[in-house]
């Protein structure tokens, strides 16, 4: 029976392991008691020896906040203890040349190394509708594609870090969306128009599209609960700027709106839902 280790039971991991047979899937995360809670309701194997488990696993799946904690996990357990011909599916939203040295580990393991980044939030990850942005080998990623669609639907890129550096871009335009949206609703807010009526308008229009529709219920009723916080999505456009600069890229207004979000995000606001970066739900 083949076993996959999913480690990283955050918001959108402890949704998204779900989609899992308990059966064949052991679970850890660094705060243990998410992991117990599954295994309570779900019949999950929680992992007690990390190192031991990875060294067992067919497919080893990391969900993390950024690339630092996978290294902190790659050198706890991964780096020395993958399996040879077993897959590493890294779907953490993290640093593009860290993508690199994720493949030289898999190398040295003789194992494979995905990198599958997804697009949306935590309902699409209950119900399986997230895209799953896929880079690495062909063979890599057909050997594990049957996990990768319990996710969502599968896009292939043909490298690792294609598929990371596509995700950065894809929510760099989210940042845009939601600060565009902050400072339409300031104008709207002070000329006291109602944020339905806005909002109507917004849809019978060109400049429709389905991120205002998800968000909508949030901007009028005020309700700032995080589905992705500001902090999140400020360390994406921080990683965005980072990869920029390194490739020869000048992007002036992302360098401008990287700046709101991150002084949001470090701000006593940073935990609320990206939906409300700087201008809050107004007077």
């Amino acid at each position: 029976m083949q076993t996959t280790v999913f480690i990283g039971l955050g918001q959108m991991g402890r949704r998204m392991v779900r989609r899992l047979d308990p059966a064949t899937t052991i679970i850890y995360n660094r705060t243990e008691d998410v992991a117990l809670q599954l295994h309570h309701d779900y019949g999950y194997q929680v992992s007690s020896n990390l190192a031991q488990d990875v060294a067992q696993a067919q497919c080893v799946i990391t969900m993390l906040t950024d690339h630092h904690a996978v290294e902190d996990i790659g050198q706890q357990a991964l780096y020395g203890h993958l399996a040879p011909g077993s897959t590493w599916v890294d779907m953490t939203t993290g640093d593009v040349a860290s993508t690199r040295r994720y493949e030289a580990v898999c190398a040295n393991r003789e194992a494979h190394f995905v990198a599958a980044p997804v697009l949306g939030s935590l309902k699409p990850a209950e119900a399986g509708n997230l895209v799953v942005i896929a880079g690495g080998t062909p063979s890599a990623i057909s050997g594990v594609m049957s996990i990768l669609e319990r996710f969502g639907r599968v896009v292939e890129t043909k490298r690792a870090e294609q598929a990371v550096a596509v995700k950065l871009a894809m929510n760099t335009l989210l940042g845009f969306y939601m600060d565009g949206m902050a400072e339409m609703l300031k104008i709207t807010d002070a000329a006291h128009v109602t944020r339905s009526q806005v909002l109507d308008i917004l849809q019978m229009s060109s400049l429709d599209a389905p991120v205002m529709h998800v968000k909508r219920p949030k901007w009028e009723s005020g309700d700032a609960s995080a589905e992705f916080p500001i902090r999140m999505l400020a360390k994406d456009l921080g990683l965005a700027l980072q990869f920029a600069a390194r490739i020869g890229v000048e992007l002036p207004v992302l360098a401008c709106l990287e700046s709101v979000f991150r002084q949001d995000g470090q701000s006593e606001r940073g935990g609320q839902d990206m939906a409300f970066v700087e201008t809050g739900r107004g007077e």
